[in-house]
């Protein structure tokens, strides 16, 4: 079996907005794959709430910070949560948006976890500019880990490879091949 820790959820479900805490409830009563739970529970990120990358200060944002405690909750999903409004259950940046992911799986009692990597998009090599969710799921000869990105695609952090600046690119000599 995997480490109960991977399967702990980080708040109770009554602490999750009530839309969330209803998916839940409702993706429980379906009889489904772990697979299709992961893949459910990164679209249900990714259709609920918007990446923002300066969340953080909005005035709702920074009024919860002022709340939080140290040692108490998940910080990251109450300052997400804290900017919801009409048009999306919260604002944040993959930190949050994949630590929603693991939550959800937790709670949905398939083994998840988060992990850091790069986006390839001129960040340092000795420093991940990414945060991203890890399912443990069953596969073939045991299992397997899948990464899921609800912060990914269009509101995403994803970038085209190279740099970001408008200058042109450096001329190469030749004998350097």
């Amino acid at each position: 079996p995997p480490p109960a820790e991977l399967l702990q959820p980080t708040m109770p479900r009554r602490l999750l907005p009530r839309p969330v805490a209803q998916w839940l409830d409702e993706e429980e009563g379906r009889c489904r794959p772990s697979w299709e739970r992961a893949m459910a529970a990164q679209e249900f990120v990714r259709e609920h709430y918007r990446y923002e990358e300066r969340f953080r200060e909005r005035p709702e944002v920074q009024e919860r910070i002022t709340r939080l405690h140290t040692g108490e909750g998940n910080h990251h999903l109450e300052i997400l949560h804290a900017s919801g409004d009409d048009g999306c259950l919260g604002r944040g940046v993959c930190h949050a948006l994949n630590l929603l992911v693991v939550e959800l799986l937790r709670h949905l009692r398939v083994p998840a976890f988060a992990a850091s990597g790069w986006l390839l998009d001129e960040g340092s090599v000795d420093r991940p500019d990414h945060l991203f969710a890890l399912a443990l799921l069953p596969g073939i000869g045991g299992e397997a880990l899948v990464p899921l990105d609800a912060s990914g695609g269009e509101r995403g952090p994803r970038a085209p490879l190279g740099p970001r600046t408008t200058a042109a690119p450096a001329p190469v000599e030749r004998d350097a091949w």
